[in-house]
């Protein structure tokens, strides 16, 4: 159901605000691996102004939903040869694989232990000291008994 003026009128009313070449420059822009945000803008039309559209217009719809498909894995395609690759878009390429194995050995913890543990205070200071209360009582036993009241 696209909106389009005869050929035969002289101009009267409010005129179109997405025409059918925008649409079509739209979807071009969307297939090409454009955001829907970023596509609407490329053409100067808000996308609320898209989406009316497309709710609208079931054959817009559809090939709206084919550029997002398409878009999509263009925008797959441009991505470099990585470790977000290999994790994200499944890419098991030497180029990824290099990257991801690269990533995970610098995210690994030397496990190796120090030349020089921690054995306690230096000398001369106290050490801390902290009291616990005694696992085996329970909580309200550590309360003092109240005075008998008569």
């Amino acid at each position: 159901m696209t909106r389009t003026r005869p050929a035969s009128s002289r101009g009267r009313g409010r005129p179109l605000l997405f025409t059918d070449d925008q649409k079509q420059a739209y979807l071009k822009h969307v297939t090409a691996g454009l955001t829907l945000n970023e596509a609407a803008a490329a053409i100067n039309v808000d996308r609320r102004t898209v989406n009316h559209h497309a709710q609208q217009d079931p054959d817009f719809r559809t090939a709206r939903e084919t550029a997002k498909k398409a878009g999509r894995e263009a925008r797959w395609e441009n991505l470099p040869h990585d470790e977000y690759r290999y994790n994200h878009a499944g890419c098991r390429c030497l180029d990824c694989k290099a990257a991801a194995r690269k990533g995970r050995a610098a995210r690994r913890v030397d496990t190796t232990p120090d030349a020089s543990p921690q054995t306690g205070p230096e000398p001369g200071e106290a050490p801390t000291v902290i009291s616990l209360p005694n696992r085996d009582m329970r909580p309200d036993q550590h309360l003092h008994p109240l005075a008998a009241v008569s």
